[in-house]
């Protein structure tokens, strides 16, 4: 029997014999050992025959869907500096802005003006259009009410001494008015000092009928005011006011003075009126 099975050996028998000594063991030997634990114990040439046993790779399988994306891992430590990069080349020199001013056309200027130039661009200014001359304004022929003139006046001349007798020094100027008055005014003299908050307030300035002083002459509605601010060999209260034009109207006034000793005679100052 023996002999028959051994001419007859087969990788089926042989697994038919393992197969009927383990039923035959109940499985109680299996269960704690191993008959081949390697493929060193089996024969090279049964090994290649059961590996030309084994089936072809089957196809893949259907991709899995994405699993969820996983935490985001801890920050990892900073990598050492680098080394320093190369000195870069020195760039280009700056261009400064310069300007042109033209009165004449200039770029799209009509009128003129300025261009200015940087390295990128160039740029303009323009003077503003002249505007139409409008119609000339109607020639006041008398100053309006509540209106002040001012001004400035002087005069001088040579005194003698001797006075009331003939031959005293006198001296007069005369000054116009830039618009005249439909009106003659009431005049006042206000010497040397007596100016508002001066040493000694003239009565006009007491009054309100002048105010200020030579430096800010003002006169009330009606009034003019000569106010003297230099008064050389002047006869104490001598100057006179006289008010030049038609009757009830007024184109300017004059001052006249005497002198009180002989030599240089010489006064100014300043004025106000003020329409009515």
């Amino acid at each position: 029997m023996f002999l028959v099975v051994g001419r007859r050996l087969t990788y089926a028998n042989v697994v038919l014999t393992f197969a009927l000594v383990f039923a035959m063991s109940g499985g109680a030997f299996a269960a704690k050992r191993y008959l081949i634990t390697s493929n060193k114990q089996i024969s090279p040439k049964v090994l290649k025959s059961l590996q030309g046993m084994a089936g072809k790779p089957g196809a893949n399988g259907v991709s899995g869907s994405q699993g969820a994306a996983g935490a985001v891992g801890a920050v990892g430590p900073a990598g050492p500096q680098g080394p320093a990069g190369p000195k870069g080349e020195n760039g280009l020199e700056g261009v400064s802005v310069t300007g042109t001013e033209s009165r004449a056309k200039i770029g799209p200027c009509k009128e003129g003006g300025s261009e200015f130039k940087t390295a990128s661009a160039v740029t303009f200014a323009c003077n503003g259009e002249k505007g139409k001359e409008g119609p000339a304004g109607p020639l006041l022929e008398a100053l309006p009410a509540g209106k002040t003139l001012r001004g400035a006046w002087a005069a001088t001349g040579f005194g003698e001494a001797g006075f009331p007798n003939p031959g005293v020094g006198k001296v007069k100027t005369a000054v116009s008015f830039v618009f005249p008055l439909s009106f003659e005014p009431a005049r006042h003299y206000i010497a040397k000092g007596e100016g508002a908050g001066e040493g000694k307030e003239a009565p006009s300035i007491v009054s309100g009928e002048c105010t200020g002083n030579s430096e800010k002459p003002g006169a009330a509605e009606g009034q003019l005011c000569v106010f003297g601010e230099d008064e050389e060999n002047i006869l104490a209260h001598t100057p006179s006011i006289f008010i030049k034009g038609n009757p009830g109207a007024a184109y300017g006034f004059a001052v006249g003075a005497v002198s009180e000793n002989k030599g240089t005679l010489e006064m100014d100052g300043t004025w106000a009126v003020t329409a009515k």
